[in-house]
């Protein structure tokens, strides 16, 4: 079975997700109290344990709360609350899996209409502000599409730059030439041919999702390495998070592990 025919049980694989969350989770609301964004979505006096509860109700199929639904919506994707679990959740997931959800039961038949907008809106920007600022011969270094990358044995790493990089590709230029500058064997891939995911799994089409961001790990995959670095967090996330976890579960195996591409160079010997 490809992982795109594994695609259909990506509903499932969340419900099963959500209900593990929901047996683990003691709906304290130590998450709520951490996050940055409750008090400038308006929060700040809604009860932190009945909105935690909320969320839960939300990933297991009920309807949450007003609250909980509003806190979703806004969530960053900081992280803060992560480390404020005291049960070790990835209260991050938890939060943005209710994201999913609350706009998926709310019944909207604009779902996907949504994200394709938003998502055609980012790819037309990185197409055109990446074409203004390279040459072609340079452009095609940092979308991994140069001549020197085609290979017969794996590179050490895949440098997955994401899709905004490319809106200022001097960043990404920087980043190839460092791993140039410490001798690391890689391979280039990413743009919005290899999305990540994550404007479908905002707006709640996890159909979509899962046949995006599967074929994106399966062409990332097709590397050979182990080793995937990422540039984007919001990337790091969707796929680390998110994806990776369904698709290990689902096929038994993780094709690779996603690092941020700075945690990688930190944690490299001097």
């Amino acid at each position: 079975m490809s992982s795109i025919d594994g695609a259909a049980g990506y509903l499932e694989d969340f419900r099963a997700r959500g209900e593990a969350i929901a047996e683990a989770c003691t709906r304290c609301g130590a998450c709520f109290r951490a996050c940055p964004m409750v008090a400038p979505a308006g929060l700040g006096e809604a009860d932190a344990a009945e909105t935690a509860a909320g969320i839960v109700d939300l990933i297991t199929g009920g309807a949450g709360t007003a609250a909980a639904a509003r806190w979703a919506s806004v969530c960053s994707g900081s992280g803060n609350c992560i480390p404020a679990c005291p049960e070790g959740i990835n209260t991050r997931f938890m939060v943005q899996l209710a994201r999913g959800f609350a706009r998926a039961q709310a019944g909207d038949t604009a779902l996907n209409a949504r994200w394709r907008q938003g998502f055609q809106t980012m790819s037309r920007g990185v197409r055109v502000l990446s074409r203004l600022q390279l040459p072609p011969e340079t452009l095609a270094r940092v979308r991994g599409q140069s001549a020197e990358q085609q290979r017969r044995t794996p590179p050490e790493v895949v440098f997955y730059t994401g899709c905004n990089i490319l809106k200022t590709p001097h960043i990404a230029l920087l980043c190839l030439d460092v791993l140039d500058l410490l001798g690391i064997d890689y391979e280039v891939m990413g743009g919005p041919g290899q999305c990540c995911g994550v404007y479908q799994f905002r707006e709640g089409d996890f159909d979509n999702t899962a046949r995006v961001s599967y074929t994106t790990i399966d062409g990332l995959a097709s590397a050979g390495t182990s080793t995937v670095l990422s540039w984007c967090p919001s990337c790091q996330v969707q796929i680390g998070e998110v994806t990776l976890p369904s698709y290990e579960a689902r096929f038994g195996t993780r094709p690779f592990d996603l690092n941020p591409f700075l945690v990688f160079l930190a944690d490299r010997p001097n």
